[in-house]
């Protein structure tokens, strides 16, 4: 009997500090993403580069027996080039396009906004003039506070949006200084690679080190999976816009799926904050087609992000749909975006180490 008890009091201790354990990781995790990231960008993305290289990198060594130190940089800077050109490349046509919208824009405007208006207003004078008359009073009272919010909002908007701006092209020197520190340290990672992981592996105590270690490859690897499939979710969304946009006869109809499929990603978002009041103002202008076909196109790409994103995730990172929706709904309220990718990560780091035997958290 004392034996059995103390049995299940070793167990209690067990799952105690497995718990505090993975409680610190977490707390670590989110120091670290929220404060160093920012600092550390072009480090941390120049060891994830150097990290990509590693196989094509191992594999040339390997059938030609050159040494690592001449391939390393030859591959780093393919590697470097590739992707600036995809950069410059994406920026000058994106720059193109945006520079042609932005210049029909005053014109769209004049001729819009007065059809909008008008419209919005005989809407408004028809509602009203099936009200008694105080209700009528009150509404006009209540829309004319809100006309005023929304021209407060707009103005307050548009002097942050001004200053946001002229922060950012402050900024530019330090970005570009930032992405030559970001090549420097692709070449130097690539090369010291090896030397790298071995002096963080020697920095770990030797009785965590196997935990730590399947810990660090069940992290990266999850995370890997998750861009990858955040990226797919991403695409599918950009051609079911391109699609549906080209057929309704949109202008700029790839760089305007491109611009909303960047929204959709983002859980507070999504296509609704850009496609629900266009199909909106659209249907009052007498455009009912393509208000319709637009509001359609929204419904469409809704339901199927919504079956596609839980059962893609979950599969990749093996993860019950179910448990993934509802891991990413309460990271999503409790600590917002971040939490929306971390709650989901830890899950998945605790049921690998639970798998392979390293901790026991719950009866499987």
């Amino acid at each position: 009997m004392k034996e059995g008890k103390t049995l299940t009091t070793e167990r209690k201790r067990a799952f105690i500090i497995n718990c505090m354990f993975f409680a610190c990781l977490v707390a670590i995790a989110y120091i670290a993403f929220k404060y160093l990231l920012a600092w550390m960008l072009p480090f941390v993305i120049g060891l994830i580069a150097a990290a990509c290289l590693q196989p094509p990198i191992n594999w040339i060594c390997k059938k030609t027996k050159l040494k690592k130190k001449l391939i390393s940089p030859i591959l780093a800077f393919i590697l470097v080039s590739v992707v600036a050109c995809f950069v410059v490349m994406g920026t000058y046509n994106a720059i193109g396009e945006l520079g042609d919208l932005i210049s029909r824009l005053p014109s769209w405007y004049k001729n819009s906004a007065p059809v909008v208006s008008e419209a919005i207003n005989t809407q408004f004078e028809s509602l009203l003039a099936n009200l008694p008359d105080e209700v009528e009073q009150q509404v006009i009272s209540i829309s004319n506070d809100l006309i005023q919010y929304i021209q407060s909002k707009l103005i307050s908007f548009s002097s942050t949006a001004l200053s946001w701006v002229a922060n950012k092209a402050s900024q530019l020197p330090s970005l570009l200084i930032s992405i030559i520190i970001t090549v420097v340290a692709t070449f130097f990672m690539s090369v010291e690679f090896d030397n790298i992981k071995k002096f963080i592996k020697l920095q770990i105590p030797e009785k965590y080190r196997v935990l730590v270690l399947n810990s660090w490859e069940t992290f990266g690897r999850t995370v890997v999976r998750m861009l990858t499939s955040y990226l797919f979710i991403m695409f599918c969304t950009f051609c079911e816009l391109a699609l549906g946009l080209t057929f309704l006869q949109v202008n700029y109809s790839v760089l305007i799926a491109a611009l909303i499929s960047v929204v959709d990603i983002l859980p507070v978002l999504g296509t609704g904050t850009i496609l629900i009041p266009w199909g909106l103002i659209c249907l009052l202008i007498g455009r009912t087609g393509l208000g319709a076909g637009i509001l359609a196109l929204y419904v469409l790409i809704t339901i199927i992000r919504n079956i596609l994103e839980p059962k893609i995730i979950g599969n990749r990172i093996g993860l019950h749909p179910l448990v993934t929706l509802v891991f990413m709904y309460l990271g999503l309220h409790i600590m917002g975006i971040f939490g929306m990718f971390l709650f989901p990560l830890t899950l998945i780091l605790i049921k690998e180490l639970q798998d392979r035997g390293l901790i026991k958290i719950w009866n499987s």
